[in-house]
């Protein structure tokens, strides 16, 4: 029997697919009115062993756009095998996908993947795979890649912004701030965590400040009321800070273990938060070469 939270993830994935399939469907078919009205009787030949053979464009065309749902459905279904961990599934076939109609499946599938859990390593493999399907340019997929895992951040500030008090969430900036400096600099992968620093203080430059200024004197500490499981993602995205710039220094490895003492994990825990971040931080840097090392 499925627990309430399953049935949630459940329909929020009925109804990520349902508005995927609804969108390209619909422009599909839009296409083929608007190309059923430019060429209602043209036809092109085609010689075969049997000889020349005329075929109708639109029946040609229709059978093109049935290719491309068929595909958008397989695909939709292999996210929801790799969500549960399967990875026994083979990697979508190549498509001729519209680029704007493949950025729409490819946001959808992060979002289907993202839905109440980190993406994971074999996240990566599968959307590349499926980016070289569309034939979908890495850049594109980095720009989209980034913007959700942004919305995702975005979304876990505001709900800690709800959850803890104003002085709460003025340590966690400081967490987060010390995380970034712990190498003594801040590097331009580590730049999209100053908006989320900047979100956590309501975008007060003063407040801001108060934290560049006392960031090196204040020591970390859990803050009161923070549930176990905030208190998990925010350490997650300490060590994502540390990692980004694909470097694990001595200093930044110091304060990760002097987080996780006050948060109250064990080396092995730690162990168990650091390794997959490690490897989906790797299959994201291998699977997209091209990663200009910026958030947005």
């Amino acid at each position: 029997m499925l627990t309430e939270a399953q049935i949630d993830i459940k329909s929020h994935h009925l109804e990520l697919i349902t508005r995927c399939r609804e969108d390209v469907f619909t422009h599909l078919n839009n296409a083929l009115d608007l190309f059923q009205l430019l060429f209602p009787n043209v036809l092109f030949s085609i010689t075969g062993k049997e000889g020349v053979k005329k075929i109708s464009v639109v029946r040609a065309y229709i059978s093109r756009i049935n290719e491309i749902k068929s595909w958008v459905g397989n695909v939709l279904d292999i996210a929801l095998e790799i969500y549960d961990e399967n990875e026994d599934v083979c990697p979508p076939s190549s498509v001729i996908m519209p680029v704007e109609l493949g950025k729409k499946v490819l946001r959808t599938l992060l979002k289907i993947l993202s839905c109440k859990r980190s993406l994971k390593k074999i996240d990566f493999y599968f959307l590349s795979d499926v980016c070289k399907a569309m034939n979908l340019d890495i850049d594109s997929a980095i720009l989209i890649i980034d913007t959700v895992e942004g919305e995702i951040r975005e979304a876990f500030f505001d709900h800690l912004l709800k959850t803890l008090d104003e002085s709460g969430t003025f340590h966690c900036a400081v967490l987060m701030y010390k995380a970034i400096l712990a190498d003594k600099r801040i590097h331009l992968s580590e730049s999209c965590y100053l908006d989320n620093i900047k979100q956590l203080l309501l975008n007060d430059p003063s407040s801001f400040k108060a934290v560049e200024k006392n960031h090196s004197i204040i020591r970390p500490f859990r803050p009161d009321g923070m549930p176990d499981e905030m208190a998990e993602q925010l350490f997650k995205y300490l060590i994502e800070i540390v990692l980004c710039d694909k470097e694990y220094h001595i200093k930044e490895s110091n304060y990760i273990k002097s987080v996780a003492e006050v948060f109250g994990y064990s080396q092995t825990q730690q162990i168990e938060f650091i390794e997959p971040i490690v490897g989906r931080l790797m299959a994201k840097t291998v699977q997209f070469t091209n990663r200009s090392s910026y958030c947005v």
